[in-house]
């Protein structure tokens, strides 16, 4: 947690091996320490980033160079909200995005799920400018 307030360092969550049977048809939102019955919200400090499987990570594509895809997200701001609201852990919530209609979120239709093969968290030294 102290990577996430030193300057010199940010906290990296990454996903590796991500792959899906063929093109799921949505944007997932990946969010950090989103407390329970809180809205996800991709303006709040809890949100990470979004993942999207439109060239790597489709296998339907496994004759033409096939890779899984990889994601990483900068932590920092997650982990500082989820501090201050004095959680005792950090769960990763991934949600399906869907657009606004009369300003509420539609759910989307998930075309073929996604797996991810591992998950893990690093401390990455910035590099000075």
């Amino acid at each position: 947690m102290s990577a996430a307030a030193n300057d010199n360092q940010t906290l990296l969550l990454r996903f590796d091996n991500v792959e899906a049977e063929r093109a799921p048809g949505v944007v997932w939102e990946v969010y950090a320490g989103l407390p329970p019955g809180k809205e996800p919200d991709p303006e709040g400090p809890y949100f990470l980033g979004t993942m999207s499987l439109f060239s790597a990570g489709i296998r339907t594509d496994m004759k033409h160079n096939y890779k899984p895809a990889e994601f990483s997200f900068e932590m920092d701001r997650a982990v500082s909200a989820a501090l201050r609201t004095n959680a005792d852990k950090l769960e990763i919530t991934i949600v399906p995005s869907g657009i606004l209609i009369d300003g509420k979120r539609t759910q989307p239709k998930v075309a073929a799920p996604a797996r991810i093969g591992s998950v893990s968290i690093a401390i990455e030294n910035r590099r000075k400018r």
